[in-house]
């Protein structure tokens, strides 16, 4: 997706995602986010906030809980959100950005990370809302997400947490005709490799977009598991 697509989808994620927290209000449990109520929740997608915006700036952030009364959360996120977004705006999508893990990322991602943190995020804030229309992320964004998944986040996953079993995992958006397949080694960060004509996986998620998008970050999904959990288990976001 287009740098301007990822930051208007950041603009319309926070949003709804603002717009479910109050709803909510603070003491609602998070079902997706077991042991959370929506209070924890704000607390942790403002936190990823200030720590992406304190990059931009220039600082080698490091992440730090968000703290505050009800009220004065849900004012941090109203002041926040608009000021990542002209940072986003007025910047350039190649601009160096350096994080916590002292590696350089640029705008480009930051953009892209905003945007679909803030979306799975959302389903977890109207899930504790009643009567919200079914939502489905479309195709290309859904895809972009999975995509974001699997060559930027799951290097980071299991550099962290190294896994303890091996095994080649195959994520198929059927609806976007996309194909990833990660190859799982004990006590070593997974890198993607490209598919071959015939894929030999030791376990698949296969399904629309959305539903594997879903998937990938353990809510709730109609995709479709087959073969050995095991090595998936090993891929799950902590």
């Amino acid at each position: 997706m287009h740098y301007a697509e990822l930051t208007d989808a950041f603009h319309a994620q926070s949003t709804a995602f603002r717009e479910s927290a109050i709803q909510a209000g603070p003491d609602i449990p998070i079902a997706t986010c077991p042991d959370w109520r929506m209070e924890d929740l704000v607390v942790h997608v403002v936190g990823v906030y200030d720590f992406i915006l304190r990059a931009m700036e220039g600082e080698q952030a490091k992440f730090e809980r968000s703290s505050g009364s009800w009220p004065e959360l849900l004012a941090h996120l109203e002041d926040v959100v608009p000021t990542l977004l002209q940072r986003l705006r007025d910047g350039d999508p190649d601009q160096q950005v350096w994080t916590s893990r002292d590696k350089p990322t640029d705008l480009r991602s930051m953009a892209r990370r905003l945007a679909h943190e803030t979306a799975i995020h959302r389903l977890d804030a109207d899930s504790a809302v009643k009567d919200l229309p079914t939502l489905v992320y479309g195709t290309e964004f859904a895809a972009d997400g999975v995509d974001e998944f699997v060559n930027a986040m799951l290097p980071a996953i299991t550099e962290r947490r190294p896994p303890t079993v091996a095994g080649t995992v195959l994520y198929h958006a059927a609806d976007a005709g996309q194909i990833w397949q990660v190859q799982v080694d004990i006590g070593t960060p997974v890198a993607p490799t490209e598919p071959g004509a015939a894929v030999n996986a030791d376990v698949s998620v296969v399904g629309t977009a959305d539903a594997v998008y879903r998937s990938v970050w353990g809510r709730p999904s109609t995709a479709v598991v087959s073969g050995d959990r095991s090595v998936l288990a090993a891929l799950t976001p902590p």
